[in-house]
């Protein structure tokens, strides 16, 4: 079964700002090239498995149905909901972040 995926234009604006970070700030191009294959490689996955990762660990986006998916080799997250074939992208994240408090 294949998901669509809808990226929200909040979670676009955060995916360019940690991106322009990387870039711009810290001057690592070669980073960003790595963290949007990782992005590409977490799209993958969401669009043919999504419900095999956890629901968020806060009681109250875990009431709402929000997911949770790591990149698998820098410190990002996406957080999601499902949504019958729809997979709707809510929030990109440093896993530093209190994003809790950002949905």
């Amino acid at each position: 079964m294949t998901y669509n995926l809808v990226i929200t234009p909040h979670t676009e604006s955060q995916i360019e700002h940690a991106l322009n970070y990387v870039g711009f700030k810290l001057q690592n191009h070669a980073a960003v090239i790595s963290i949007l294959e990782d992005i590409d490689s977490a799209f993958n996955i969401l669009e043919t498995v999504p419900e095999s990762f956890p629901l968020c660990d806060d009681p109250n986006l875990r009431r709402q149905g929000y997911h949770k998916i790591s990149l698998k080799h820098h410190s990002y997250l996406f957080v999601y909901r499902m949504d019958m074939q729809t997979i709707y992208l809510l929030g990109f994240f440093h896993m530093l972040e209190d994003y809790t408090n950002k949905l």
